[in-house]
């Protein structure tokens, strides 16, 4: 899948850009400059925010594993899931 991902983002990134990266777009972000650079073509800048630094510690508890139940109350408090997704259990199933 990175494969793919890496080399249709090649095609885009043939002039001077710059990447930016919200919340989980932080790390792809990253993983395309690490990528990008790899290849003697690393972006002018690069903006992150909404998310940690990758190389501290998220004290964090994992919610990811909560029972379903637990989960879909813990990720309705923090908000920006629509709530058609969060009583889906297929979806939390998923």
């Amino acid at each position: 899948m990175k494969f793919f991902i890496y080399q249709a983002l090649s095609a885009v990134y043939t002039k001077p850009y710059i990447l930016f990266g919200h919340s989980f777009g932080t790390r792809l972000a990253f993983e395309s400059a690490l990528h990008q650079t790899r290849q003697d073509n690393p972006p002018r800048h690069m903006i992150c925010s909404g998310a940690r630094a990758l190389h501290l510690h998220n004290h964090a508890d994992p919610i990811h594993e909560l029972p379903n139940n637990d989960f879909a109350e813990k990720l309705g408090q923090m908000g920006g899931t629509p709530e058609i997704i969060i009583k889906n259990n297929a979806m939390l199933d998923f």
